[in-house]
C-alpha cells in the first residue's frame, strides 16, 4: 500500500498565476509550494484549536486547584470504598 495520496484542485487563472509565481520565487515546484503552504496552515490551525489558553486569573485558579489538597466528597468516598481503593491522607 502506498503512503502517498492524491489531491486535486481547480484554480482560477489569477490564483494559479499567483501560486505559480510564488513557487518560482521560492525555487520550488507549484505542487511542493502548495503542499508546504497547506501543511503549514493546517498545523497552525490544529495548534490554535487544540490549545487551551487561560488568562492570568484562570491560570492562578487552575494552578491552585492542582497544588491544593484534594478532599473527596461523600459520594466519591463511598465509590472509592466500594471499589476498595479508599486512601485517606
Amino acid at each position: 500500500m502506498k503512503n502517498n495520496q492524491r489531491f486535486e484542485m481547480v484554480l482560477n487563472t489569477s490564483d494559479k498565476y499567483a501560486i505559480n509565481l510564488a513557487a518560482e520565487l521560492a525555487g520550488t515546484s507549484m505542487a511542493n509550494f502548495v503542499r508546504s503552504a497547506a501543511k503549514e496552515k493546517a498545523l497552525q490551525i490544529i495548534d490554535k484549536e487544540t490549545r487551551i489558553s487561560l488568562n492570568e486569573k484562570d491560570f492562578t485558579k487552575f494552578a491552585n486547584a492542582l497544588s491544593g489538597g484534594f478532599q473527596p466528597n461523600e459520594a466519591l468516598k463511598r465509590a472509592m470504598e466500594k471499589a476498595g481503593n479508599l486512601e485517606i491522607v
